[in-house]
């Protein structure tokens, strides 16, 4: 008799329950040697499929670790990037407003030169 182990994955959020390879008792080692060849073969390729799994399942966490740094760090860049604008803004502001008070200067500049060109 065969019996299966399962052992689980914790991620982020999620917890995966994911079998492990099985574990065969003393009395079903004695039922595993007794197998045919083909039931033989059924089981390694079992043994194999699972251990495909894991290694999928072991990628898929490391995808999904990396998906959330990633997701971390887009936020950040974000943020970074909202603080920046609103410097430019600033900016922005105060180059309008100079332009607003040199034109402001520049209108009397004129007017006082037309007065002094009527004296």
């Amino acid at each position: 008799k065969i019996s299966v182990m399962t052992s689980t994955w914790r991620s982020a959020k999620k917890t995966i329950p994911s079998p492990t390879l099985p574990v065969a008792s003393p009395a079903g080692q004695k039922t595993i040697e007794g197998m045919s060849g083909t039931e033989k073969q059924t089981v390694a390729n079992m043994q194999t499929i699972q251990a495909s799994l894991m290694t999928i399942q072991e990628t898929m966490l490391k995808m999904q670790e990396q998906q959330i740094k990633t997701q971390e760090n887009i936020s950040q860049n974000h943020m970074e990037l909202k603080g920046n604008i609103n410097k430019l803004e600033d900016k922005v502001d105060t180059i309008e407003q100079t332009v607003q008070k040199n034109e402001q200067k520049l209108e009397e500049v004129e007017l006082k030169t037309v007065q002094n060109e009527k004296k």
